[in-house]
């Protein structure tokens, strides 16, 4: 990719960011926004790390946003139009859970766009509606933003300009010195963009619990009706208008919440409503959105024809034919190579001159690892011989492709000593310790053992008085900072990290990128041990390596992983890796609040599937109703090297923790347990 000289690449993974800035540092790197930077502090540790912008959280309000634009070392990129997750980005295990599709690795099915019952008609309670920030724009300019980002991977490509449309007109006429006509030209072009309701979201100012949908659909598009009754395949809207032939439909289906889209190619009128034929099974009761005009395909049309007619990004050859000689100039981005050929004596080869569809043959024979983009022939002077011709090119083909290789194996040999970890096991011996991840009201029911290591929820409690967890954490146990670490939190976490390392507390669990800069001050830090907890998703030996630069003496491996995926990992961590054993995953993580009034409880997906919902003033989580275990198979970790796990124990009712903790050092399953991805294949 380096010689394609990208703008930028952007990137989620801790290590990947590591190994671009020190191998290819002529490309800038941009952390997504999955990496979850909701601070300066995260900035600047990312800013460390090699990259030269940062993508932020889309749940931060504007003052929040000011702040880390005005403090961060790099530029600031930020969400102004599309779609939103409900939870913190990085931070949603709920497609993951349900499936094994990660939302955390582009694979999300969207879980959070159906209908949940909580005690009344099912809503989309976790629906959020799209961020739209057009009229915030004369707000957001003055601060300092490198990049205003609109969603639209999903999008159609008339979505994607008509929305680019519109920002584009209103930043122009911002700086022009027109703010407010700026925006209403904005506003009417995006009032032709068909997509779901709006809110400016927190960054706008809205409230936590105005930015879900609630009701009965979190669906794209214009609602067109309730279908009532289904005929041989034709389905009747009452009430319906305003649909075209050919415009783009899409059915959701009352059963589960789930949709399919279509095209309105059969329509009828009468009766008081629409009838339309529906290619597929739809059953009264399910709703029907327009999602795209009737020229929507033919835009999508032009739109990939021109795209089409780009030169691709690939290698590319130019071959030469003179008298005596054939020359390859091969060319890939910014590298390029020339291999010349003698032909001595009388032609070589097959007989036969180079054929008129000589470029066409010659980039079907080829086959290097590089993509093609295309292949011209050149004859001065004579016709040459083809079997010439095309052998040459083959052999030059090749060598070109060879040279990629072996610098790709160089290149392989240098990173390779890079993905080393290092840290130290302070717990002695060579039995399985657990790190117990408890509130400070539950340590007194922690059994008082070398075995088991207190891992306090680090609260606003604890922080403005300690003395709870004084005499049991201070010795030997950890304080867990939370995530993610908000910019609004930064000021008050920056104070009580640093009185409580000089109150004896010098053992942290570290949630985000932020916090190793908290403890980034020479004398803190050697202070300090640190463990990086799963939430800072190290799915590989690089992400792994870069914690470690970055202060992490051990590191918590990933919730959502297999076991292959952990066994790969274990055996070169050398002890230094903690399993996750234990635990209620929070499915969703969110500073917002579910739509229909819903504070709590339990809330139940048209499939059945049960989750328990927490709220409180600083947002919600969603748990499942069964908590993860991977007891049963912990043996399977120990050999590959790892020996120590964290339980995450908040859950546990007193009475319950001495059994659980029995369990898993026994490996014995825990009934009424979820196993998650750790047995899934198709993860």
């Amino acid at each position: 990719m380096a010689p394609l000289s990208p703008d930028a690449i952007i990137v989620a993974d801790l290590g990947l960011v590591r190994i671009l800035h020190e191998f290819f540092p002529r490309i800038p790197v941009h952390m997504s926004t999955q990496a979850g930077c909701a601070s300066a502090e995260a900035a600047e540790e990312f800013a460390r790390l090699g990259a030269s912008r940062v993508i932020l959280e889309r749940h931060l309000r504007k003052e929040e946003i000011a702040r880390i634009a005005s403090r961060s070392p790099v530029g600031v990129e930020v969400f102004v139009h599309g779609s939103m997750c409900y939870s913190y980005s990085g931070k949603c295990f709920f497609s993951s859970y349900l499936g094994g599709k990660s939302g955390n690795r582009g694979a999300c099915v969207q879980p959070c766009r159906r209908l949940y019952g909580h005690g009344g008609e099912p809503e989309a309670i976790f629906s959020t509606r799209d961020l739209s920030l057009l009229p915030h724009l004369p707000d957001l300019v003055p601060l300092g933003i490198a990049a205003l980002k609109i969603e639209g991977r999903m999008r159609g490509a008339e979505y994607v300009a008509g929305v680019v449309s519109a920002y584009r007109t209103a930043l122009d006429g911002i700086r022009a010195g027109k703010p407010a006509e700026a925006v209403a030209e904005g506003a009417r072009i995006l009032s032709q963009v068909i997509g779901r309701e709006t809110t400016p979201g927190l960054p706008g100012g809205a409230a936590p619990g105005e930015v879900a949908t609630g009701g009965g659909s979190g669906n794209v598009g214009e609602l067109v009706g309730a279908v009532t009754r289904v005929e041989d395949g034709w389905a009747f809207v009452p009430g319906a208008g305003g649909v075209s032939p050919g415009d783009r439909l899409r059915a959701q289906f009352r059963e589960d919440g789930a949709g399919r889209g279509f095209s309105a190619v059969d329509l009828r009128g009468g009766e008081g409503g629409l009838r339309v034929k529906v290619p597929f099974p739809v059953s009264p009761g399910d709703l029907l959105f327009r999602v795209g005009g009737a020229g929507r395909a033919e835009f999508t049309r032009r739109a990939r024809k021109e795209m089409e007619s780009t030169p691709s990004e690939g290698a590319r050859f130019l071959v030469t034919v003179s008298p005596g000689a054939v020359a390859v100039k091969a060319s890939y981005g910014n590298v390029q190579r020339v291999f010349a050929y003698r032909i001595s004596g009388p032609p070589g080869g097959p007989a036969g001159t180079v054929p008129p569809d000589g470029e066409r043959r010659l980039s079907e024979a080829y086959r290097g690892d590089l993509p093609l983009a295309g292949v011209r022939v050149e004859i001065h002077g004579g016709p040459g011989a083809w079997g010439d011709v095309r052998s040459l090119f083959l052999q030059a083909a090749r060598q070109f492709d060879r040279e990629f290789y072996l610098d790709g194996k160089r290149l392989r040999v240098e990173i390779l000593p890079t993905l080393r970890v290092s840290g130290s096991r302070p717990e002695e011996g060579p039995g399985t310790v657990i790190f117990a991840g408890c509130r400070p009201e539950q340590l007194p029911h922690l059994p008082k053992t070398p075995e088991i290591v207190p891992v306090v929820e680090y609260t606003r409690s604890l922080a403005r008085d300690p003395s709870p967890a004084m005499r049991i954490v201070r010795p030997g146990g950890f304080l867990r900072l939370p995530s993610p670490m908000l910019e609004s939190d930064a000021a008050f976490l920056r104070r009580t990290v640093t009185d409580a390392i000089r109150k004896g507390f010098t053992r942290w669990v570290v949630s985000d990128a932020g916090h190793f800069r908290l403890f980034a001050p020479a004398p803190l830090r050697r202070q300090v041990t640190l463990i990086s907890d799963h939430s800072l998703y190290a799915f590989n030996m690089g992400a792994l390596a870069a914690l470690s630069r970055m202060g992490a003496a051990r590191m918590i491996l990933p919730v959502e992983a297999t076991l292959p995926a952990l066994r790969d990992v274990g055996k070169f961590l050398y002890g230094l890796g903690i399993a996750v054993a234990y635990g209620s995953v929070p499915l969703m993580t969110s500073r917002l609040l579910p739509a229909g009034g819903v504070r709590g409880g339990q809330v139940e997906s048209p499939r059945a599937e049960r989750f328990h919902v927490t709220a409180d003033e600083h947002g919600s989580v969603v748990l499942p109703a069964e908590p993860f275990s991977a007891s049963g198979s912990l043996h399977v970790l120990r050999e590959a090297g790892i020996r120590d796990f964290f339980a995450d124990l908040r859950g546990v009712g007193a009475a319950e923790i001495p059994g659980v903790l029995s369990d898993l050092f026994a490996d014995r399953e825990i009934p009424g347990t979820s196993t998650f991805n750790l047995l899934r294949r198709n993860f």
